[in-house]
């Protein structure tokens, strides 16, 4: 079996970003399940994103990286977050 996590990476921005990822467990007869809610997910520095499910909110700005795991497999994913203290910038009409 293998596991693969969707999107491949996390990029938060602003105080109002919001990330959620899938993750996809391959099974050796090639079925395909989505065990997303069995998954294990474990940032290495805790301190830059908050973890609300599977959906993840930027606290402070950095880089990290996130370990998905499942079944004995474990997928890295970096996390990048800049301007986690900026509201979010809503353009005006001209």
């Amino acid at each position: 079996t293998k596991i693969e996590v969707f999107p491949p990476e996390i990029n938060l921005t602003t105080s109002a970003d919001r990330q959620s990822i899938v993750v996809q467990a391959t099974y050796a007869d090639g079925i395909t399940r989505d065990v997303t809610k069995e998954a294990s997910l474990t940032p290495a520095n805790p301190a830059l994103i908050r973890l609300d499910g599977a959906t993840f909110h930027p606290v402070a700005d950095g880089a990290t990286t996130l370990a998905v795991a499942f079944g004995g497999q474990t997928v890295r994913l970096p996390v990048k977050v800049e301007q986690a203290g900026a509201p979010r910038r809503v353009d005006q009409p001209s």
